[in-house]
């Protein structure tokens, strides 16, 4: 299972490095704006679509066929993702949170 987990956050620095760009972007023209509610919205959309990228990385790559020969099973699998989602999730809510107490 930590293997699978390390797996997921090593895609996450793949696909993460672009996304952290938009976000960096995003940051400098609403912080100059000073609509920081709207910011912290961003901040939410962006982990979805970096949950989202986890999926296509292993489509493009075939993950699935891969996966079928290691020694775990199904569970183990989705158990993975589903950990790795919810850190994602987990701190873009803090970092939303941040932005909002922040900016008010």
């Amino acid at each position: 299972m930590i293997g699978l987990i390390k797996k997921e956050l090593m895609l996450l620095t793949i696909g993460g490095k672009s996304i952290l760009l938009v976000l960096v972007v995003f940051l400098a023209i609403f912080l100059s704006s000073g609509s920081g509610e709207i910011l912290s919205m961003v901040a939410v959309i962006m982990s979805l679509m970096l949950s989202l990228t986890l999926f296509a990385y292993d489509t493009r790559s075939k993950w699935d066929c891969y996966a079928t020969v290691l020694p775990v099973g199904p569970k183990e699998l989705v158990g993975a993702r589903y950990i790795v989602v919810g850190m994602i999730w987990t701190a873009s809510i803090i970092i939303a949170l941040i932005f909002r107490i922040g900016l008010t």
